[in-house]
């Protein structure tokens, strides 16, 4: 896929709850609301569902990444998640990351006024612009249904200085680091997280890496 992790540093990972995982992968206009209780705890807040993904409001705003195949995909970065392990004084946040369909790109041709539905070359150059359309619309979502699942299980742990180059022209908020969560800490009260260990999580960075 075209966005590359490897260039947000990850430094560590935590493990969803399998049934918010499993929703942020198949987004459903049915799935029930209490799956989503436990991302406000990590500074994220589901707002609603559009062009086949999850939208969220963020503590910390968000970045597009608009793909040539017609996919948008957004990086959100929500609340503190301690300090970096690579002892820079420096704190992590968690940061999420989903995909969908960017229609402002692929927008759908419209027949135009006059234009009858027959055989004249006129309506086969619109028929052939309409299949077209169609062809990378089926292959944005498919590409969008990939990210989906590759991100589905995670939330990422990027230090400030990484956020501050992908974002330098909003400031982002000050903590000392004896309030911040520690790093072996397993976050907020959010149930089962993951209790990764760092040969593990740099495991697991590796193969996001890797996929791409």
């Amino acid at each position: 896929a075209a966005l590359s992790l490897s260039s947000f540093f990850i430094d560590d990972v935590r493990r969803r709850k399998k049934e918010l995982a499993s929703a942020l992968k198949n987004p459903n206009a049915e799935t029930d609301e209490a799956v989503f209780a436990e991302l406000p705890q990590f500074g994220f807040l589901k707002t609603g569902l559009g062009n086949g993904s999850w939208n969220f409001d963020t503590k910390n705003g968000q970045i597009a990444v608009a793909m040539a195949e017609g996919v948008l995909i957004t990086v959100s970065i929500g609340d503190f998640a301690g300090e970096n392990s690579r002892s820079t004084g420096k704190l992590n946040y968690y940061v999420m990351i989903n995909a969908a369909v960017d229609h402002e790109f692929l927008t759908e041709p419209k027949r135009p006024a006059g234009l009858a539905d027959d055989e004249s070359e006129e309506n086969r150059v619109f028929r052939r612009t309409v299949d077209d359309w169609s062809k990378a619309n089926k292959e944005a979502q498919r590409l969008a249904r990939e990210l989906n699942a590759l991100h589905g299980d995670w939330f990422y742990l990027i230090s400030e200085e990484v956020i501050a180059n992908l974002r330098p022209e909003i400031p982002l908020p000050q903590l000392t680091v004896s309030a911040a969560i520690k790093p072996n800490d397993k976050g907020p009260d959010s149930g089962e997280t993951n209790s990764t260990t760092d040969d593990q999580s740099e495991d697991k960075t590796a193969d996001v890496q890797d996929d791409k």
